[in-house]
């Protein structure tokens, strides 16, 4: 078995760059002096937002992939691409075709009605309960 490449002071490359990520995680602060730099982007899967979403509105993950807001499964699928752009990693494109809503403006609406529907202390929870378990893609 092929040794994992090490950085020089013994850890792999993989501990490194994790390590590496943390530190500039820790660093953001949010100002402009943020803007140029490439911070990692979390992704999680699908499937994962999918299923937390539709335990908490006790519908399904087709419910939330149909088109339109049919079968009252309306705010879950806000709810959902809101979730799938902040964690995805997806561009708002790619969210609009995979819960059918069209494209990147649909998904902009989507995310303006969530504003208005959905309540920030939910939104917090639900990022808690899907990064517990994240499925990374």
């Amino acid at each position: 078995m092929p040794a994992m490449p090490t950085n020089g002071i013994g850890r792999t490359l993989k501990d490194y760059v994790e390590a590496l990520e943390e530190e500039l995680r820790g660093r953001k602060r949010g100002g402009a002096q943020d803007r140029d730099v490439a911070y990692p982007v979390e992704r999680i899967a699908w499937d994962r937002i999918d299923e937390v979403v539709a335990r908490e509105y006790r519908t399904t993950g087709a419910d939330l992939r149909a088109y339109g807001r049919s079968k009252g499964a309306g705010t879950a699928k806000v709810v959902a691409i809101e979730l799938a752009c902040r964690l995805s990693g997806k561009t708002q494109r790619e969210i609009g075709i995979r819960y059918r809503g069209g494209g990147s403006q649909a998904v902009s609406a989507a995310r303006k009605r969530a504003k208005c529907r959905v309540p920030p202390d939910l939104l917090k929870r639900l990022v808690s309960m899907i990064r517990e378990q994240p499925h990374v893609a």
